[in-house]
């Protein structure tokens, strides 16, 4: 049989119609259900705050990186670093009006030499929520560790002290301040030294994320030299499935797509009920909770396709998930990665162009992941974003739903119209549609030449854990 008269497009019937309208409702109540929640007040605020708290934690890092170089560099340069990152802590800090955020821009100045730290250690006692007898102490315990002098004997205590606040990388600024008035130069230097060693780290892995763009390119020039020959050997273009296995999982991803809705409803039902204090004081529980919540889509997904295998011995291989050449398969899926961040950088610059002056969400995910500060919420969401939204994603809009429009529309329909739906149902839009688009459409290609999900969920997952670990490295110190 002719590989063109296989993949040729075919009419869709009665139940198919049906199916398609009824994927495409569901679609349109999530995505405006999904669209009002993220353009709430609240939801605006939060992801605000969060992209301020990322933009301070990165000029801090290379306003103290400028200010300890050993290189000469040229005064107002220095100057003008120091200046961006004092300014966009400072904007969080009014932003927040919380003491975290105040001691933080207070210890920064102190360490970039603006004398205006002790102006912004004054107005702890008038934070929200304030103890007025804990600011006194705090705003003591401040003025013997950037002021000094300090007795050695007091340094165990006091550190202990500075360590006990929400300080994040800054602490290593707070200790380098305590035993330089100590007297203790080499733990002063000490301390120095891993500040500067946290802001290097990061600094290296955006190296490796621009190098893996580097790559990226070269491995997009193979691509587009060896197409026709991959193309004509991918083995879900040689071997598509049957029209009734197509079918099945058409049925499947309505099937997810309802269950995704009742995930939203569940979400919404316990806000309602809920109130926000006690929502606010679950801390990490909230975030375990988060897991069955993310698995409720698979529900119905798995019932139905326990149904369709059943009817047309559909099977997982079908769908992808398959170990027969998974060494292989990782070898694409890094290539997949690096071949995504050029084309990523280049989404990121358009959309920019494009949407500026537009307003765009944060990941809910990222959002949470910025604001909490336990081991254990952290690798719950790290757990989500690596592991669970890799392998459902990929199955889902990939396995199954690319799968199910090839014999509708073929192998460059079935690619865009999965990556757009794959775009359209995350939150970050407009801003981040183009980019999500690019990631859906590469990792499209890919299932098609290897037959396999193993690359596209090693891709998604490298993609998803670099931009955590950049996070952690950030925000943690």
């Amino acid at each position: 049989m002719d590989l063109r008269e296989t993949l040729q497009p075919a009419a869709l019937p009665r139940t198919g119609r049906r199916r398609t309208l009824a994927i495409g409702l569901v679609v349109a109540v999530l995505f405006a259900v999904s669209y009002l929640a993220m353009r709430s007040p609240r939801a605006r605020q939060s992801g605000a705050t969060v992209q301020l708290m990322v933009e301070a934690a990165q000029n801090a890092r290379t306003a103290y990186l400028a200010s300890r170089s050993p290189v000469k560099l040229r005064p107002v340069d220095v100057e003008r670093t120091v200046r961006a990152a004092i300014a966009a802590q400072r904007r969080l800090a009014d932003r927040q009006r919380t003491p975290s955020a105040l001691r933080r821009l207070a210890i920064l100045q102190h360490a970039l030499g603006d004398p205006g730290w002790r102006e912004t250690l004054l107005r702890i006692p008038s934070a929200p929520r304030t103890d007025p007898v804990e600011a006194t102490r705090e705003l003591d315990l401040w003025r013997r560790v950037m002021e000094g002098p300090v007795r050695p004997r007091d340094v165990p205590a006091l550190r202990e002290r500075v360590l006990a606040l929400d300080l994040g990388w800054h602490r290593h600024l707070a200790l380098e301040a305590l035993h330089r008035n100590a007297g203790m130069d080499a733990e002063a230097r000490q301390a120095a030294g891993m500040a500067a060693a946290s802001a290097r780290t990061l600094a290296l892995l955006a190296l490796v994320q621009a190098a893996a763009a580097l790559a990226g390119l070269g491995v997009l020039a193979w691509f587009l030299a060896h197409r026709r020959r991959l193309f004509a050997l991918a083995p879900r273009l040689r071997q598509p499935l049957s029209r009734e296995k197509a079918d099945a999982l058409y049925s499947v991803f309505l099937a997810y797509l309802l269950g995704m809705a009742a995930q939203v409803g569940l979400s919404l039902l316990l806000r309602l009920c809920l109130p926000p204090a006690t929502r606010q004081g679950m801390g990490s529980a909230a975030i375990l909770v988060s897991i069955p919540l993310a698995l409720v889509p698979l529900v119905p997904a798995w019932l139905v396709f326990r149904r369709g295998q059943a009817r047309t011995g559909v099977t997982l291989a079908d769908v992808g998930l398959r170990g027969r050449g998974a060494l292989a398969g990782a070898a694409w899926g890094v290539g997949a990665y690096a071949a995504s961040q050029p084309v990523l950088l280049a989404t990121l610059q358009l959309s920019q162009w494009l949407f500026r002056g537009l307003d765009t969400p944060t990941n809910p995910a990222i959002t949470e992941f910025v604001r909490s500060s336990s081991a254990l919420a952290h690798g719950v969401l790290f757990l989500q974003a690596v592991l669970i939204a890799p392998v459902v994603e990929e199955a889902l809009f990939r396995g199954v739903f690319l799968q199910a429009l090839l014999p509708r529309l073929g192998p460059a329909g079935s690619v865009l119209v999965s990556a757009g739906l794959f775009a359209l149902l995350h939150p970050q839009l407009p801003t981040g549609f183009l980019g999500l688009f690019a990631l859906g459409a590469i990792f499209g290609v890919v299932f098609l030449l290897r037959g396999s999900l193993v690359p596209c969920i090693l891709a998604h997952a490298i993609n998803n854990g670099l931009i955590l670990a950049y996070l952690v490295l950030l925000l943690g110190g």
